[in-house]
């Protein structure tokens, strides 16, 4: 799948959806940096408005920066997913995050 993700991506106009999916395949398999990458592309080519895409990105970057030891740079990701789902109006995906948040929250004080 990543193979394929880059070849279209080197082929075709950037696409945001293929960086977000590149992204998720990377972090499943523990490439932390090139995720990270990838989930940039994403927040570049968004337009700011909140969608799925961007919220899961934003998710995805706050669990590698917590994976990295970064908590508070995980918590500011995280807030910014929440504020999004919750304007997309996503309750499964505003619980959990606000576990994390919680989680993040008791670690950063």
């Amino acid at each position: 799948m990543i193979a394929t993700l880059e070849s279209y991506l080197n082929q075709s106009e950037k696409s945001a959806i293929a960086y977000q999916l590149l992204g998720e395949a990377y972090l499943k398999i523990g490439l932390l940096n090139q995720a990270k990458t990838a989930y940039e592309q994403v927040i570049l080519l968004s337009d700011g408005k909140a969608s799925s895409i961007r919220a899961t990105t934003q998710e995805g970057l706050g669990l590698i920066a917590q994976s990295q030891g970064d908590q508070e740079t995980a918590l500011q990701l995280d807030q910014k997913a929440r504020k999004n789902y919750k304007i997309l109006e996503n309750q499964t995906k505003i619980q959990l995050i606000e576990h994390r948040i919680q989680e993040l929250t008791n670690k950063v004080k």
